[in-house]
């Protein structure tokens, strides 16, 4: 973000970045925690942006791991400017991680298979398709998927054949629906 040299912070200059970052205290958010310990993990989100992913997926824990492995997103202009908007893999979405990636990558793993409660989804924030059929993944929608997957209205999931990619069937009439039928499907917006 931009701040004048009398210390005023400009939101909209974007003369260095589209991609402002900023520092809040956990002390203030109305809703955040003293601490960031939790008792129990029941759901693990992957974010991620790319057209060949649905809006959102279930995965095996397996499925989670690599996920994590490849580390695929969507480069920013707050990181290159010169390359944002181009997919890029970054092991564990971290360009930091240090020591050996194979047993930083198997603790993951086993820290999942200890707890099969964990629910892995990979979350597309960004958009379905290409030219006329792309579709937007729009900041409402995100919300509606994370509410529907924490209320427990997308409960209906089934494997696509491989050709297809995987995706959730909706739960009761009204709780998700962001596009029409199949639109957040990659292979139905190509």
């Amino acid at each position: 973000m931009w701040i004048e040299p009398d210390g005023t912070i400009d939101f909209f200059n974007m003369e260095r970045t589209s991609n402002g970052r900023a520092v809040v205290e956990r002390r203030d958010f109305m809703h955040a925690a003293q601490t960031i310990n939790a008792d129990r993990v029941d759901n693990l989100f992957l974010i991620t942006r790319g057209s060949t992913f649905p809006a959102v997926a279930k995965l095996t824990h397996e499925e989670a791991a690599a996920f994590m492995v490849l580390g695929q997103s969507m480069e920013s202009s707050a990181g290159d400017p010169t390359q944002a908007g181009k997919i890029k893999n970054v092991f564990f979405y971290d360009p930091f991680v240090a020591g050996n990636r194979a047993e930083h990558a198997n603790l993951f793993y086993d820290i999942l298979k200890e707890n099969p409660h964990i629910q892995c989804y990979l979350l597309n924030t960004g958009f379905v398709g290409e030219g006329g059929s792309m579709r937007d993944i729009r900041l409402q929608d995100t919300m509606g998927i994370l509410d529907s997957i924490l209320r427990g209205g997308l409960d209906e999931w089934v494997y696509s054949p491989p050709d297809e990619t995987p995706c959730a069937h909706c739960g009761p009439p009204g709780r998700f629906h962001p596009f029409p039928s199949g639109e957040t499907l990659p292979a139905r917006c190509f």
